[in-house]
C-alpha cells in the first residue's frame, strides 16, 4: 500500500501537519474564528485506524456556532470514517 508522506507544516486541504510521529498525525484547520485540530492514528496490530476532531471557538457560546456544530460533527464523521474505511480495507488486503 502507499501511504503518502506526511511532514510537519504540510498543508492539505484544510488541514496543516503541526505534529507527527510513525503512526499519528495531528493537524490544526481554521475557518475565521472557528479552529481545531483532527487526529489520526494507526494501530498496525489490530490493523485499525482511529480519528477525532475537536473544535474550539471564540464564539462558541453563539448560537450560529451551536446551531453548525452537529453539522461539523457529521461531516467529519463522514470524511474521516470514509478515509477510514478505505485505509483499513488496504491494510487487511496487504495481509491476505
Amino acid at each position: 500500500m502507499h501511504v503518502p508522506e506526511f511532514r510537519e507544516g504540510d498543508k492539505f486541504l484544510a488541514w496543516e501537519v503541526i505534529s507527527k510521529a510513525p503512526l499519528e498525525l495531528i493537524c490544526s484547520w481554521n475557518a475565521g474564528k472557528v479552529q481545531g485540530l483532527t487526529t489520526v492514528a494507526f494501530d498496525p496490530k489490530l490493523r485499525r485506524l482511529y480519528h477525532g476532531n475537536c473544535v474550539d471557538s471564540d464564539t462558541s457560546d453563539g448560537r450560529v456556532f451551536q446551531a453548525l456544530l452537529p453539522l461539523h460533527c457529521h461531516y467529519a464523521k463522514f470524511l474521516l470514517g470514509g478515509m477510514k474505511d478505505v485505509l483499513e480495507k488496504k491494510a487487511i488486503e496487504e495481509d491476505e
